[in-house]
C-alpha cells in the first residue's frame, strides 16, 4: 500500500484523525492568491498501515478517504523519502482495481493523503469472510 507507514505511528495518527473536524488545504491560485479548501471529517474507516476516516469535500459534495501522516513520525530522512516515493508511485497507478489517489498536501504538522472512497469491504475483510 503506497500510504503504509511504520506501525508505531498508527496510534498517534489515529488520535489525530479522531480529533479534527476539518482539514484545510491551502491552494495557491494562478494570481498568487491563497484560498482554503475544507474537507469535513466523516466516520472512522479502519486502521490498516495508517488509520483512515471518510471526508467530504463540500465544494464538490464528494466523499473521499483520508489518511494522515504526522510529520513528527517521519524522524529519519529515509522515512520521508519513502513516503514521498510511495505517493508518487501511487499517483501514477491507473487501474479500476486499485484505489485512486486523488491528491496529497501538507501543512506544518501533517501530510494528508486523499484517496478514492471504496464503499465495500477492504480486501482483508473479504478474506476474513
Amino acid at each position: 500500500n503506497p500510504t503504509r507507514a511504520n506501525s508505531r505511528c498508527s496510534h498517534k495518527n489515529l488520535s489525530i484523525l479522531l480529533t479534527f473536524a476539518e482539514i484545510i488545504e491551502k491552494i495557491t491560485e494562478a494570481a498568487g492568491q491563497i484560498r482554503e479548501k475544507k474537507y469535513m471529517r466523516g466516520k472512522f474507516l479502519g486502521k490498516g498501515g495508517l488509520p483512515s476516516v471518510s471526508t467530504t469535500d463540500p465544494e464538490l459534495n464528494k466523499s473521499y478517504a483520508v489518511k494522515v501522516v504526522e510529520k513528527a513520525s517521519l524522524t529519519k530522512q529515509r522515512a520521508k523519502l519513502k513516503l514521498m516515493s510511495e505517493i508518487k508511485i501511487h499517483k501514477q497507478m491507473e487501474h479500476p482495481k486499485i484505489v485512486h489517489l486523488e491528491k496529497y498536501f501538507e501543512d506544518k504538522d501533517n501530510v494528508y493523503i486523499i484517496l478514492e472512497l471504496c464503499p465495500n469491504l477492504s480486501l482483508n475483510d473479504m478474506i476474513k469472510r
